[in-house]
């Protein structure tokens, strides 16, 4: 049997994680699972949808992948879907839009409505895991779902500057790519917090480890960076996300008072 590659996408992060991987390995028995676990933070839907498309720029794709989400903060209840991405790997979870990303990626080729759409406590336990191992088992999707159109799920993207993620370096990434700002070395650079309404005063700097202690920095990041460029590396350093963080300082979102979803807004200081 082929390796099978699960990627959780989840805000469990303790016995309810471990369950979730209990029960797919007592689903799928006779397979070797590879398991992602990406760790959300509580009821962050953005977070989800920005670690999922990371990984998926390293997992393998195709029938024996398996993206599974449980992080779900919404009042109304979403309805359960399941698919099939244009490159044949499988997706599952409520209905929230944290796989947008990846729909705008790779395409959908297929999708349904879980056909039992009841409330269960725990339902990404005894719902939507089941439903992706049997996925894996190659059950036929009729059995478990019903076809739906890609208009009617819910599809969303961050907003321009949005933090998506602070890692565990407290250093934040923002939705906004470097090339789509003229900022050269040593550029004094202003970061507004909207949310706060606080303004820092920083620099730019194409690495942000050549700068002193605590140096409030602007930089290119390593997310979302488009292989097609890495030659040249100019243009791949700018085709990724930004990060703001303090140098050498591992709570830099803390310290800045910046948390997930905040929006930020950058530019140069003339």
């Amino acid at each position: 049997m082929a390796d099978k590659n699960i990627v959780i996408v989840t805000d469990c992060k303790d016995i309810a994680l471990e369950q979730i991987k209990a029960r797919l390995i007592s689903l799928l028995p006779n397979d070797k699972i590879n398991f992602f676990n990406l760790i959300t933070k509580p009821f962050q839907i953005n977070n989800g949808l920005f670690l999922s498309k990371l990984i998926s720029e390293e997992v393998p794709h195709g029938k024996n992948t398996l993206f599974l989400a449980i992080v779900n903060p919404l009042k109304i209840k979403p309805k359960r879907i399941f698919g099939k991405l244009k490159n044949g790997t499988w997706f599952v979870g409520a209905d929230t839009g944290i796989f947008s990303l990846l729909f705008k990626e790779f395409g959908i080729k297929e999708i349904y409505e879980g056909k039992n759409q009841k409330h269960y406590p725990f339902g990404g336990l005894h719902m939507h895991t089941v439903i992706a191992g049997n996925l894996l088992l190659e059950t036929k999707e009729e059995e478990l779902g019903n076809p739906i159109k890609e208009s009617d799920i819910l599809k969303k993207m961050p907003s321009q500057g949005e933090v998506l993620h602070i890692d565990n370096f407290g250093l934040i990434k923002i939705w906004a790519r470097m090339k789509d700002f003229d900022f050269k070395e040593g550029d004094k650079i202003m970061i507004k917090s909207v949310n706060s309404n606080r303004i820092f005063e920083g620099i730019f700097s194409n690495r942000m480890m050549d700068q002193e202690n605590n140096a409030l920095i602007v930089y290119p990041g390593s997310s979302f960076l488009d292989k097609s460029k890495f030659d040249n590396i100019e243009e791949y350093r700018k085709s990724g996300l930004i990060e703001i963080g303090l140098v050498r300082n591992p709570n830099s979102a803390e310290e800045l008072g910046i948390n997930l979803g905040d929006i930020i807004e950058i530019k140069k200081i003339s």
